[in-house]
C-alpha cells in the first residue's frame, strides 16, 4: 500500500511541474512547446513505404469500382423488374 502512495505522490508532484511549467509559459512558448511535442513524436512513426501506399491505393479504387459496378447492376436489374412487372399494367 505504502507503495501505491508512494506512486500517487510522484505523479502528484509531476502533474504540478507540468502545471507550473505551463503557467509560466506565455501562448507563443505553448504553441511552440506543442509542435516540438508533434514533431518529436512524429519521428517515432512506422511510416509505409511509397511501394506499399500505391498497391494499397490501388486495391482501394479497385474494390470501389468493383463494388460500384456491382451495385449499379443491381439498380438496374432491380430498377428493370419493377418497371415490367409494376408498371406494366
Amino acid at each position: 500500500m505504502t507503495i501505491r502512495i508512494y506512486w500517487a505522490n510522484i505523479e502528484i508532484y509531476g502533474l504540478r511541474a507540468f502545471l507550473n511549467k505551463s503557467d509560466t509559459m506565455n501562448f507563443t512558448e505553448k504553441i511552440a512547446d506543442f509542435f516540438k511535442g508533434v514533431f518529436t513524436e512524429l519521428k517515432k512513426v512506422s511510416w509505409i513505404t511509397r511501394q506499399d501506399l500505391l498497391q494499397y491505393t490501388i486495391i482501394v479504387v479497385a474494390s470501389t469500382v468493383l463494388t460500384a459496378v456491382f451495385l449499379g447492376g443491381l439498380d438496374y436489374l432491380f430498377s428493370s423488374i419493377i418497371k415490367t412487372f409494376i408498371f406494366k399494367y
